[in-house]
């Protein structure tokens, strides 16, 4: 069985960066996996480049769900997944998968986690990170530029056209759904003082 924490938020809004934090602090005392839903977006191979440039990557269709459903419904029953992998600059998956065994606790973070019913069923625990939306785009430049191979004129359409219209319709009205909401970073250390404490009480 594993404890399956999910945590969301807009694109660039952090929580990668909470999620890795969790992860070392609860690896002194617990076997620990960390998921991206990235990894998860649709396999297109059969599109040329260009069509795959076109495509947008901010809406639930996107995203191999019911994948990622059957993945988070083994490893909570204890059993092992070989998930996909996702390149960013051919917009497809890798040939190659990750094989996960089962670990005591599973953390996904990504976009498209509590506007899914069918993903929610399979959450114990639920972190929206509302971090301003303009915080968001600064981070989101850095990363695509840095370690995504894209260009700023790249980046601020796709914002202007998908991400940010997107967001408000697919992402920000779902936070609710949330079990808990950050928005002050100057609290992340008592999230994840909070989150260890429930996982402790939980697994003991």
């Amino acid at each position: 069985m594993s404890y399956i924490i999910a945590i969301s938020g807009a694109s660039g809004s952090g929580k990668t960066t909470i999620a890795e934090k969790l992860k070392a602090q609860l690896s002194d005392k617990y076997s620990v996996l960390l998921l991206s839903q990235d990894n998860y977006y649709n396999d297109q191979a059969h599109l040329t480049l260009h069509q795959r440039e076109k495509t947008n990557y901010d809406t639930p269709e996107a995203f191999d769900q019911h994948l990622l459903h059957s993945h988070l419904a083994l490893l909570a029953n204890g059993q092992h997944i070989e998930a996909p992998k996702y390149c960013f600059e051919t917009h497809t998956r890798l040939p190659e998968t990750a094989k996960h065994g089962s670990s005591q606790v599973t953390i996904i973070e990504g976009l498209m986690l509590f506007n899914q019913a069918e993903l929610r069923s399979k959450f114990d625990y639920g972190v929206f990170i509302d971090t301003p939306i303009d915080i968001c785009l600064l981070r989101r430049i850095n990363r695509d530029v840095k370690d995504r191979a894209r260009t700023l004129d790249s980046i601020t359409d796709q914002y202007l056209a998908t991400v940010r219209p997107m967001f408000k319709h697919h992402i920000e009205p779902y936070k609710e759904n949330a079990d808990t909401l950050l928005s002050d970073f100057d609290q992340v250390d008592s999230l994840l003082h909070h989150l260890v404490n429930k996982v402790e009480q939980e697994l003991g």
